[in-house]
């Protein structure tokens, strides 16, 4: 039976072969750090899913291992279509391993909030306002990953707020400030279990 160790070795062969953008373990290894199979989701170029394909052959000798590769361009299509895969991702997913973490994160943060500004001046608010929730949430991510802190899947900002506090960061919001920015969030996927508690 697979566990968690295992999954970590499999992305270090991924990440040598073919140098993915992010490579994020999900199933049941994610939730509970062991399980049947390991099932991951590697983004990057496409070109190169036949190398790590062939890389992996003996992992496949050792454990069931399920491997779904796409493109950015893919996985932001399948962002805004708010694929049924991807939230399940999102809701469970870890994150094994990402290329320029620190850029990526500061870049995603700076689109969501140019996309806030831009939503704002269109009279999209909802819109805006998860896309500033979003923003909020990478740059106080960003800050701690900077302070090594070991990124966890949370969408809670007053969350990551206190952990913040711990590395000594002090972020200017205000509680009412927090609920309403976490509101956002909760209001948008109301229907996930444990949507509040991340």
């Amino acid at each position: 039976m697979p566990v968690l160790d295992d999954a970590k070795e499999v992305v270090n062969i991924i990440k040598k072969v073919g140098n993915p953008d992010a490579v994020i373990l999900f199933g049941s290894i994610a939730k509970e750090a062991m399980g049947k199979d390991i099932d991951l989701l590697i983004i990057g170029n496409k070109r190169e899913e036949k190398k790590i394909a062939r890389s992996l052959y003996p992992f496949f000798q050792k454990y069931s291992l399920d491997t779904f590769f796409v493109s950015k361009k893919t996985l932001k299509e399948m962002y805004y279509r708010e694929s049924p895969f991807l939230r399940l991702i999102q809701k469970e997913g870890r994150l094994l391993y990402m290329h320029n973490s620190l850029k990526d994160w500061y870049d995603s943060g700076l689109e969501d909030f140019r996309q806030a500004e831009y939503l704002c001046e269109g009279g999209f608010y909802r819109g805006a306002c998860f896309s500033c929730q979003q923003a909020i949430k990478k740059f106080i991510k960003w800050i701690l990953l900077k302070k090594g802190w070991e990124l966890e899947k949370i969408h809670s900002i007053r969350r990551l707020v206190v952990i913040a506090e711990k590395f000594e960061i002090h972020v200017p919001l205000q509680d009412e400030e927090m609920d309403f920015i976490d509101s956002i969030y909760k209001g948008r996927y109301s229907g996930e279990e444990g949507a509040s508690a991340t």
